[in-house]
């Protein structure tokens, strides 16, 4: 509880958002390898595909980078063992 507290504090604050060209599969392949430690906990398998290899966005790495993580995060938890999810 305490630590659900402490992020709806963090969301409540304003924040600042530093956008910059970047290359979109640079940070999913740094999300999925981060996520892929609890993929295999929950036993499921978790795939970057190709189709994004040139993909580039105005936007704040860190904030889409938790985006991502959170989605990922998401998929993987209603994600049946043996299942995969596919970013």
């Amino acid at each position: 509880l305490e630590s659900f507290l402490s992020e709806l504090t963090d969301y409540s604050k304003p924040f600042q958002i530093n956008p910059s060209p970047t290359l979109l599969i640079e940070l999913m392949d740094q999300v999925v390898a981060f996520c892929q430690p609890l993929a295999n906990q929950w036993q499921c398998s978790l795939k970057l595909t190709d189709n994004h290899r040139d993909l580039w966005a105005n936007v704040d790495p860190a904030r889409i980078q938790q985006a991502l993580l959170n989605v990922i995060k998401n998929a993987l938890e209603v994600t049946p063992a043996g299942g995969t999810v596919l970013v």
